[in-house]
């Protein structure tokens, strides 16, 4: 039979309060190392500071925010209490404590984004090996890719300032936004590097940050808008190559043809470039074209460029089909949005750091939902990619009270049925991606918000519709005499000489 934690009368719930399933991917000693680092030092103020922090813990703090990303539809009192209920309910004669949405705000703006962003880089590595996931390897390299994607955030004036907006000529963005490069693999959807800014932020710069995470035996694929010459050269000098599209106007002359097709080229570098290459660098062209509507434009030549240049260990069909795999990173940042944000437009946080904090902490919550499922497909033999990620976040969402209020004989087993039953629920293989171009919904339907115009007047409760609604009314004669100036056809135009 499971027993439950045991706790003590003078045991504080907050001190009670671990890193519960967080913990196998982060361990507490990690934790502990970062949070220890930015502690105040010891003085009075430091001193009286920290006597303030009763109802809450930094460690209570860092799982609250991953746990926001896990129930992004409750609010911050509703996910604390989903922390602490069940420790609650194991001691009835303590008295309960609460924490308001003032005071978790607080506790979070104390505690700032940058432990969260050094818990991204120091305790997110790639998941997959080669005896479990083969799959995650092309020809011994470590498939990665890199790609950017935009967030929506409240509009405050400290947000706007912070991050920028998009515009055109119907006005100015709806959200501020915040702008995220990540570097994930491939095969486990684990993010293990990321940069943030604003929405003007080039992504460029970003790929930058990401690309000095690099490790040695990576392979990186990316889109045309990655690619560059120094994305080339810092892969190249950490013992990692590219593979990324190629714009039509990049590369045309080539100075050798390879036996598969594919030609060499010299990048040289750009005088006007923000990031410039030091050196020129010979890189590999491919060219195909697809011959099928429904996965592109029959005729149209697709490029690929990449840094493995021989073409008898790597050849042209072997890269093209590998480069499908850079859809996984769309697939990620679907995850992000849809599965931990549950379609939700904005964030949570008011202020840039705040911001940050939130964006950090929904990728440690996706990496953490991510290694779960890794362990699973190790154990059931399946490819991560293959095992529902839905079922998943809901099993993981369930055992975070469970885990909790178990004693730690019990948590072991109560997270090994866990993993059985993400192992269980297998996704159908899946098909090729059509490349289907259509509008779903109209982007400019509605006039665009004038910003600091006052909002119009409301109605008032007794007004209908019919209330605002004024009847023509034309008469017989006239009506008729309308009809016949419609049936008349009108006179063409004449032609132009």
């Amino acid at each position: 039979m499971p027993s439950l934690r045991h706790l003590s009368p003078n045991d504080k719930i907050c001190r009670l309060i671990d890193m519960n399933v967080f913990e196998a991917c982060f361990p507490a000693s990690l934790v502990d190392e970062i949070l220890a680092a930015r502690a105040p030092r010891c003085n009075k103020a430091g001193q009286q500071q920290q006597a303030r922090i009763r109802n809450c813990t930094p460690h209570s703090i860092i799982l609250f925010q991953l746990c926001c990303s896990w129930w992004r539809r409750l609010s911050q009192e509703q996910v604390w209490q989903q922390i602490t209920d069940g420790l609650i309910d194991l001691h009835p004669q303590q008295s309960r404590e609460t924490m308001s949405a003032q005071a978790l705000g607080a506790q979070r703006a104390r505690m700032g984004a940058d432990p969260f962003r050094q818990l991204l880089e120091r305790g997110c590595r790639p998941l997959c090996d080669r005896a479990h996931t083969p799959t995650a390897f092309f020809h011994g390299w470590r498939v990665m890719a890199i790609d950017g994607s935009v967030f929506n955030v409240p509009d405050t004036p400290a947000n706007d300032q912070a991050f920028g907006r998009s515009s055109n000529q119907h006005g100015k963005g709806a959200y501020p936004q915040v702008r995220a490069v990540m570097l994930m693999e491939c095969a486990s959807h684990a993010i293990i590097a990321a940069a943030l800014g604003g929405y003007r932020w080039a992504e460029a710069q970003g790929v930058r940050e990401v690309v000095r995470w690099l490790q040695q035996g990576m392979l990186v694929l990316g889109d045309c808008g990655i690619f560059s010459g120094v994305l080339t050269q810092e892969a190249r000098e950490r013992g990692a190559h590219v593979l990324c599209g190629l714009s039509s106007h990049m590369l045309r002359r080539g100075y050798t043809r390879l036996t598969d097709g594919s030609y060499l080229a010299v990048l040289k570098p750009c005088r006007t470039a923000t990031f410039r290459a030091k050196d020129k660098q010979t890189l590999r062209v491919i060219e195909y074209t697809i011959t099928d509507a429904r996965l592109g434009t029959p005729g149209r030549v697709y490029r690929l460029v990449t840094t493995l240049l021989d073409e008898k260990r790597y050849p042209a069909s072997e890269l093209i089909e590998l480069y499908q795999q850079r859809w996984e990173v769309e697939l990620m940042i679907r995850e992000l949005k849809c599965v931990l944000h549950e379609q939700i437009k904005v964030l949570r946080s008011q202020t840039p750091e705040g911001v940050k904090q939130e964006m950090y902490g929904l990728m440690l919550a996706h990496y953490a939902l991510r290694f779960w499922m890794v362990q699973a497909g190790e154990r059931t033999g399946h490819d991560p990619r293959a095992l529902s990620c839905v079922n998943a976040f809901e099993h993981l969402r369930r055992r975070i009270e469970r885990v909790a209020t178990r004693s730690l004989e019990d948590r072991e087993l109560i997270l090994t049925r866990m993993v059985q039953a993400i192992g269980d629920h297998v996704l159908p293989p899946p098909r090729l991606r059509s490349n289907r171009r259509e509008i779903k919904q109209v982007y400019h339907k509605h006039k665009p918000k004038k910003r600091g115009t006052p909002a119009p007047r409301p109605f008032e409760k007794t007004d209908t519709y019919l209330t605002f609604v004024v009847p023509v009314v034309r008469d017989l004669a006239e009506q008729q005499e309308s009809a016949q100036r419609s049936k008349v056809p009108s006179k063409p135009h004449p032609k132009s000489a």
